[in-house]
């Protein structure tokens, strides 16, 4: 078990220089500092006076890789993917139209967990010839954590990592008093994935005290691994579809456009099709683990008073827009995410409504906070919880992405998406696949303006506009939303990051 909330990680994280009311500058150094002459009396309220909460209190955060917003029975799926999430969405509310802040997974999970555009974090907006670029992100000493929001209010914090996103290259680890990473183990294991993540949240809650309010994360991989090794027992859940009877081709290296990454074969001649179901499949597999949590914590008197958030961080594509069952692009398919909220049963909040107004995935760490009664407006996301309650129609009027495979970004309203790629600042297998030559593209760019809910997967075309076309002033509205956007990220990214 990593120790992530130690002593020097609280002292280096009392030098952040956006912490707010003076309160909490007080708190925090009350915490950190080396005499320690006083507790701390509890969380800082929203409504500035420390108070704790009357009962002990949970919060519970699934954050799944990969899953994408339309695979949601509740969403309106044609498959009994998600029974268990759906009695979530029915007991809470469902966001349909949630959009990631990036399409891979580190700048997925740091807007997740800080609240922040992602390159706030980053050290390069080059995508370069490393797609991923994970070296390149890291949460730096003055950003706001989520869990560190937590921890500072006495809640005790355990974050569960499936893949290096949480770890400690990446800064998210302060503020996690317990992080682990059990995935390092299931080579030894029965248990894989959020199964053996099940079990150490079960006993990780067993271990507290009955007075402790909690905050966890549990990041889950199992979607990206389905297609590498299938269970038989929930691969053949559901018929084929005749759409993908067809047999894709493998890339010899990837990323790639309009091919099999060489990662996702697993030899033979498998059809989209049987990709279609491991998906689907793997899936209904996460659901029912995600029952098995919900019983757990009802067993234990838990579940009244906890709040549980199950989230996309990044969607997967099946060909929609240029990739064959892997992600990375500024399409539909990689950035639209469902966020379910199923409030603590005490809370006033409105319950089974699906709700399509426009979200982004940096919006969960504010609308958390406040509706603890906790003070998230450092952060860059906007609260959801006016909209839950029902005293909002919509949250915000634009939500933007970037941090995909190719440089760039793409930025939307309700009804619009602009999206502008340096589509040559690529891997060079993208850049073939995208202009099909072997020439160099340093500088070409592609801009395209279309109707993201109707027109989700317009032609890969420089110039594309769907009909009827924007207004001027719908125009004029996004491109001044992305500059402005643009230079509230550059004012809050600090100096060189600071080491761990």
């Amino acid at each position: 078990m990593a120790r992530a909330l130690s002593f020097r990680s609280w002292r280096l994280l009392g030098r952040r220089a956006r912490l707010g009311a003076a309160a909490r500058a007080v708190g925090l150094a009350l915490l950190v500092g080396a005499c320690g002459t006083r507790e701390i009396q509890g969380p800082q309220r929203a409504g500035g006076a420390p108070e704790r909460p009357e009962e002990p209190r949970g919060v519970l955060v699934i954050a799944i890789d990969g899953l994408r917003a339309d695979r949601i029975q509740a969403a309106g799926y044609d498959r009994a993917t998600t029974p268990q999430i759906d009695r979530l969405a029915a007991e809470g509310v469902l966001f349909d139209s949630m959009i990631a802040a990036a399409p891979m997974p580190v700048p997925a999970h740091i807007s997740l967990l800080t609240g922040c555009d992602p390159n706030v974090s980053r050290s390069t907006f080059r995508t370069g010839e490393d797609p991923n670029q994970s070296a390149s992100w890291r949460v730096h000493s003055g950003t706001p954590r989520l869990a560190l929001e937590f921890a500072l209010a006495g809640y005790r914090t355990l974050g569960l990592a499936d893949g290096e996103a949480l770890g400690p290259l990446h800064g998210l680890g302060p503020g996690f008093h317990d992080l682990e990473r059990p995935y390092l183990e299931e080579a030894h294991s029965e248990r894989r994935g959020i199964e053996r993540s099940g079990v150490r949240l079960t006993q990780w809650l067993r271990s507290l005290d009955t007075d402790d309010s909690w905050f966890a994360y549990v990041h889950v991989g199992d979607l990206l691994r389905s297609f590498d090794a299938p269970d038989p027992r929930w691969s053949t859940l559901y018929e084929p579809r005749k759409a993908f009877d067809w047999v894709p081709p493998v890339a010899a290296r990837e990323p790639a456009l309009f091919a099999l990454p060489p990662s996702r074969w697993s030899g033979g001649m498998q059809s989209m099709a049987e990709y279609d179901l491991r998906y689907d499949g793997g899936l209904a597999r996460i659901d029912a683990a995600i029952g098995s949590c919900v019983e757990l914590l009802r067993s234990s008197g838990r579940l009244e008073q906890t709040t549980i958030a199950i989230v996309g961080t990044f969607g997967m594509q099946f060909g929609e827009a240029g990739l064959l069952v892997d992600h990375g692009r500024l399409s539909v398919a990689d950035l639209r995410v469902p966020l379910v909220l199923r409030p603590a049963e005490s809370l006033e909040s409105r319950r089974g409504a699906v709700l399509k107004c426009l979200s982004s995935s940096m919006d969960l760490a504010p609308t958390l906070l406040e509706l603890e009664g906790l003070d998230g407006r450092s952060m860059q996301g906007t609260s959801l919880w006016p909209v839950v309650q029902g005293a909002a129609a919509a949250a915000r009027p634009f939500a933007f992405a970037s941090g995909g495979l190719q440089n760039g970004f793409v930025a939307l309203s309700e009804e619009w998406a602009l999206e502008e790629l340096l589509a040559g600042d690529a891997a060079p297998e993208l850049v073939r696949g995208w202009f099909g030559d072997m020439a160099a593209h340093p500088s070409e760019v592609s801009r395209r303006l279309y109707r993201w809910r109707t027109d989700s997967y317009p032609p890969l075309v420089n110039g594309y506009v769907s009909a009827p076309a924007a207004t001027p002033a719908e125009v004029d509205a996004l491109g001044q939303a992305r500059a402005s956007w643009g230079r509230a990220v550059q004012a809050l990214r600090p100096g060189p990051a600071v080491g761990p």
